[in-house]
C-alpha cells in the first residue's frame, strides 16, 4: 500500500480522504534460569526495564521453581529497550542473552526490536559457594589419646559425630552457599574444649 492518494476533484464534490495507520510491534518475553550449586536451586530476582507491560514503571521480579521462571510474553511497539537484573547478593549473573535479536549488554541488555520480532531474553545465574571442613584434635592427656565428640551444625554438614583416630578427626570437605552459619560442639564429661579456630 503507497503512501500518496491521487484525487480528482471536479465541480460541487464533497472529497474526504482517510489515512489508516497500525503501529508496528514486536513481542518479549523474559526468562530466569538457575544453575543448582551446592544444594540451592532456586531463588527470586528483581528486574528494572523500560518496558511498563512487564511490571508497574517497568520493574517486575522473577522467583524460580524447578530452577526457571518467566514473564508472559508481552506486546510492545517497535523500538529500544533495556532490560537490567539487580543481583542478588550471594548470586552471579553468569549469563544474559536474547535471541530474536541483537542485544548489547551492558550492565543489562539494551536492543532495538524491529516489526514482528519475536524476542526471548534470558537471564542465568548460579549461586555463590564455599566450602566448609570440621577438623577435632585431641591433645593426650593421662594416655587417652583419642574420643567421640557430637556437633551440632545448620550447615549442610547437619549435626554429627566424630571419633579421632591418632588424636584427630575430620569431616569431609562441603560445598556450601554463601551466608553465615554455625558449628558447636557438645562438650563431653571429662573433656576441656581448649581452643576453636
Amino acid at each position: 500500500i503507497g503512501n500518496t492518494v491521487v484525487v480528482t476533484v471536479t465541480k460541487d464534490a464533497n472529497v474526504s480522504c482517510t489515512f489508516d495507520n497500525t503501529r508496528d510491534t514486536a513481542t518479549i518475553k523474559v526468562v530466569k534460569n538457575v544453575t543448582a550449586a551446592a544444594g540451592v536451586t532456586d531463588g527470586s530476582f528483581e528486574f528494572s526495564s523500560n518496558i511498563t507491560t512487564l511490571g508497574e514503571g517497568g520493574n517486575f521480579s522473577l522467583t524460580t521453581v524447578g530452577g526457571t521462571a518467566s514473564t508472559e510474553t508481552v506486546t510492545v511497539p517497535t523500538g529500544s529497550y533495556n532490560i537490567a537484573e539487580s543481583v542478588p547478593e550471594g548470586w552471579t549473573l553468569t549469563s544474559q542473552d536474547c535471541t530474536g535479536t541483537e542485544a548489547n549488554p551492558d550492565g543489562g541488555l539494551y536492543f532495538e526490536l524491529s516489526k514482528d520480532d519475536v524476542v526471548v531474553c534470558t537471564f542465568t545465574n548460579t549461586r555463590d559457594t564455599a566450602t566448609i571442613k570440621v577438623v577435632k584434635n585431641v591433645s593426650a592427656q593421662g594416655g587417652v589419646t583419642d574420643g567421640t565428640f557430637n556437633f551440632l551444625s545448620d550447615s549442610l554438614l547437619g549435626n554429627f559425630s566424630l571419633t579421632t583416630v591418632g588424636g584427630t578427626a575430620s569431616t569431609a570437605t562441603v560445598t556450601v552457599p554463601t551466608g553465615t552459619f554455625s558449628v558447636s560442639e557438645n562438650i563431653p564429661a571429662g573433656w576441656t574444649l581448649q581452643d576453636i579456630s
